[in-house]
């Protein structure tokens, strides 16, 4: 059941993208300068910076002019550089599995709360759920896998 789920995410991933670089496309021509870039991959929510997106242009041997960038280049850069190595992704795996302390598949609040404190984490309740809040990204009051995978990514 989680496949069609994930491709409907991956669809979304592609429209806001698709969304994002026809704004600064503005001659339709499937090229975008890196400032531009920069503000594609920002307001799609990744932590990138300047040298990030200057990193895929010079690792793209599209384009002679490395001060702009192709529009599948830029979205595979993106997706490369987000990446989890299959090491980290058995560390992911193992700290839901901590995370999920009944087991069931998912992270309540309580449970994060626990074990944060069980961690020695020094935050206070309002802390606590705010961090809660970013990663639960579908607003369900609990953070499956993928949130938990996503959150990971980004660090």
């Amino acid at each position: 059941m989680s496949k069609p789920k994930q491709k409907a995410k991956n669809t979304q991933v592609d429209d806001v993208f698709n969304d994002l670089f026809s704004i600064f496309d503005t001659d339709e021509d499937g090229i975008i300068k890196k400032q531009e870039a920069l503000k594609v991959a920002k307001g799609m929510g990744y932590q990138v910076s300047m040298n990030d997106i200057e990193s895929i242009i010079n690792s793209s041997n599209a384009l002679d002019d490395k001060t702009k960038i192709k529009k599948q280049d830029l979205f595979n850069g993106l997706k490369d550089l987000n990446s989890i190595s299959d090491e980290e992704l058995n560390e992911v795996k193992e700290a839901f599995g901590f995370f999920d302390y009944n087991k069931d598949g998912k992270i309540s609040m309580k449970e994060f709360k626990y074990i944060l404190l069980k961690l020695g984490e020094e935050l206070n309740e309002e802390q606590v759920e705010e961090i809660f809040n970013t990663i639960d990204a579908d607003k369900d009051g609990y953070l499956d896998y993928n949130e938990f995978v996503n959150t990971w990514k980004y660090q």
